[in-house]
């Protein structure tokens, strides 16, 4: 079967429409990324070029993309940038912040890069200055032996990635994670809660997606980082101020059965995806997780009068409201449902599952291409492991970590432009809206939710 899918970014496509074979095990670029067959069989068991952020301009080392390999020389053990080879330097835990701007200068690049330490126009990132001034703040300082880490990327994606972490760093870190279907939101609240209350516990937020955390640093709940790791993330993926930074992006895409919906009836557009009793279709409940984000978006780019009409579309129309975006693609593959609203991973996870049926098209919001959203990662005000904190950010912000969540079963895509040329990856088209835009919108698409498909 034939299918349409916005012509992928990179091809420098406008939201235009190409033909790819969707059909399984096929080249497919509308959820096989760039039409490749297995990207990460080939960076498993070959060598590539990975580029060094730190090496003036573009100097490239060769490396085995393996898990072995990234422990030869980590960053936040710290590296000996002025010594030959691969010798691993592990400095003493900082006990001001002078120390911490000194061990801050000598982290080299995440990956392994065993020819870096010989190159002598290697530079070092500026000095990061001490930590932000927590003097006068209602927020009680707190800390412990352990880091406590806030997560609502999916525990089997995250949980080898904090794996890696402590196997290398020796730290003691508790996740805690969020419910499918209360993602993202349900730990936001409680962030907010426990801020309110002067105790919060969580030291560090990693997010599956973005909107929420920027909601956060409005309120004054995130610490100020300017991580020397975040030197190659384009800017629209971090905050100008430095609260923030946001990697590994996955998609809004449309799921459904293959060979139950014919091409001429897929939609290119999202202001297209009402359904009907004879077309039905489920969406993830919209006041959690990305869902929220994308009906925010509507608001943001087609204005409050057409989103809220869509949203009485979407109602009359008998969209099923299901706990998640895994349900939802679960009710596509098994047929229930024409169509579904979801993420590229989830699809993703589900074909790893075995649920070859299903296949996803990326619609365009209007403006040349569907909403694109990376996870990000914070460090919460008040911490008192500011220097354990800023290390896991360093590790989960890096180029590394990014090809570990490509490679992963939810296959997100880098951020970063050199990686995804060495990988032969390409982004679907994406809108233009930012990410600030979309969380201005969301109270206004919270309230439109509540009155007119929660009530």
């Amino acid at each position: 079967m034939k299918s349409r899918c916005p012509r992928p970014l990179d091809d420098g496509g406008d939201g235009g429409i190409s033909t790819a074979m969707t059909a399984s095990g096929r080249h497919d670029t509308c959820h096989r990324v760039s039409g490749q067959t297995d990207v990460a069989m080939k960076m498993r068991n070959t060598m590539v070029f990975v580029r060094n952020p730190w090496t003036i301009g573009s100097v490239k080392a060769v490396v085995a993309i393996s898990f072995l390999a990234f422990g030869t020389c980590l960053s936040i053990a710290g590296c000996d940038s002025a010594s030959s080879g691969s010798a691993v330097k592990k400095p003493a835990p900082a006990a001001n912040s002078e120390k911490q701007d000194q061990a801050a200068q000598s982290k080299p690049s995440p990956i392994s890069l065993a020819n870096a330490a010989q190159d002598s126009s290697a530079k070092k990132p500026a000095s990061l200055g001490a930590a932000p001034n927590q003097t006068g703040s209602s927020i009680e300082t707190h800390g412990g032996d352990k880091l406590t880490v806030y997560c609502s990327v999916d525990e089997e994606i995250a949980k080898p990635i904090f794996d890696t972490y402590k196997t290398r760093t020796k730290t003691d870190i508790q996740v805690v994670y969020d419910t499918e279907a209360g993602k993202t939101t349900g730990l936001i609240n409680r962030i907010v809660q426990e801020s309110q209350s002067g105790k919060p516990r969580c030291d560090v937020l990693w997010s599956g997606e973005v909107f929420n955390t920027i909601r956060l640093a409005r309120q004054g709940l995130l610490e100020v980082y300017d991580s020397p790791f975040a030197e190659d993330i384009p800017d629209r993926f971090k905050d100008a101020e430095h609260r923030w930074h946001s990697t590994a992006v996955r998609a809004r895409v449309l799921a459904f059965e293959s060979g139950k919906i014919t091409e001429p009836e897929i939609p290119i557009r999202w202001a297209d995806v009402v359904g009907d009793s004879s077309r039905p279709i489920a969406i993830a409940n919209p006041m959690f997780g990305t869902t929220r984000g994308h009906v925010a978006a509507m608001f943001a780019l087609w204005g409050k009068e057409k989103a809220r009409d869509y949203l009485t579309r979407l109602r009359d129309g008998g969209a099923q409201i299901v706990g998640g975006n895994s349900d939802t693609v679960r009710l596509a593959g098994a047929g229930k449902v024409d169509f579904a609203f979801t993420d590229s991973d989830d699809c993703k996870l589900a074909r790893e599952r075995g649920m070859n049926n299903l296949d996803w098209v990326f619609p365009t919001m209007g403006d040349g291409g569907t909403l694109l959203i990376p996870c990000s990662a914070a460090i919460l005000k008040g911490t008192g492991n500011q220097a354990d904190a800023r290390r896991l950010i360093d590790f989960l912000i890096s180029e590394e970590v990014e090809i570990m969540l490509f490679e992963s079963p939810a296959r997100h895509w880098p951020v970063r432009a050199h990686t995804r040329e060495v990988m032969e990856i390409r982004f679907p088209s994406q809108t233009q809206l930012t990410f600030e835009q979309i969380a201005d919108a969301m109270d206004e698409s919270d309230a439109a939710i509540r009155e007119i498909l929660l009530k």
